[in-house]
């Protein structure tokens, strides 16, 4: 029979087994939060959100377009002129297809012995 120091000093080890991967487990969580917050501020092309969610605006230096204002009373959003917009010219190129050599034909299959 196994005595009972020896059972609280397993039961010691269990726990500080599950409590050393409890807080691994939290720590390596709270990393990549922390990573994906800084890169999602380090890299370019997505601005932050608002509360109220305000909508776009066009770039300064659009020349043609209608602006019209938003009943909340929020910067006004310029839509593009339907007169100003043109058919495309031609049909996109087609991708060339890339054909691949035809697959080698299996080895025939030896069989030895008698049937």
């Amino acid at each position: 029979m196994t005595s009972a120091r020896s059972r609280v000093r397993r039961d010691e080890g269990l726990w500080r087994v599950r409590s050393t991967t409890f807080w691994v487990g939290a720590g390596g969580v709270g990393a990549v939060g922390v990573l994906s917050l800084g890169l999602a501020h380090a890299l370019p092309g997505h601005g932050s959100a608002q509360a109220g969610g305000s909508p776009a605006t066009a770039p300064s230096g659009s020349s043609t377009g209608a602006s019209s204002v938003p009943a909340s009373g929020s910067a006004p959003v310029s839509q593009p002129d339907p007169q100003s917009l043109q058919a495309p010219s031609g049909s996109p190129a087609a991708a060339p297809v890339a054909t691949l050599p035809p697959a080698p034909a299996p080895a025939p299959r030896i069989v030895s012995g008698a049937s």
